[in-house]
């Protein structure tokens, strides 16, 4: 039953996040938006201070368009290894920033949801 359970919420964010998805290429337009965004990671960085993980999506620092900032907690309960996110596709959904808190740098911060896809 529980597999069950999983089986049909995993099919139930694939339908969203199928018919609402943007890329990173045009992730300006959305700004303040609630969407998911697809992208490949090819940058990871832990801030020592603060636990936070830093993802660039689709291009590396000092190039990079757009990051996703998230907890290690919140990896640890998806049982996602950060230091493994490397070159992985991921699916992020969240509110878009583009501001101080993200460096000027178009971000997710703190996402609803943090995906692994193929």
């Amino acid at each position: 039953m529980k597999k069950l359970l999983v089986l049909l919420a995993f099919f139930a964010f694939a339908e969203t996040f199928a018919q609402d998805t943007i890329s990173t290429k045009v992730i300006t337009n959305f700004i303040g938006k609630d969407k998911f965004v697809k992208g490949k990671v090819v940058g990871v960085r832990k801030s020592t201070e603060t636990n936070l993980i830093t993802l660039n999506i689709d291009a590396a620092f000092p190039n990079n368009i757009f990051s996703v900032v998230v907890s290690e907690k919140m990896l640890t309960r998806l049982k996602i290894d950060y230091n493994k996110l490397k070159d992985k596709n991921v699916v992020v959904k969240g509110v878009i920033v583009n501001g101080k808190e993200s460096g000027g740098l178009p971000s997710i911060i703190n996402p609803q949801k943090f995906a692994i896809v193929k």
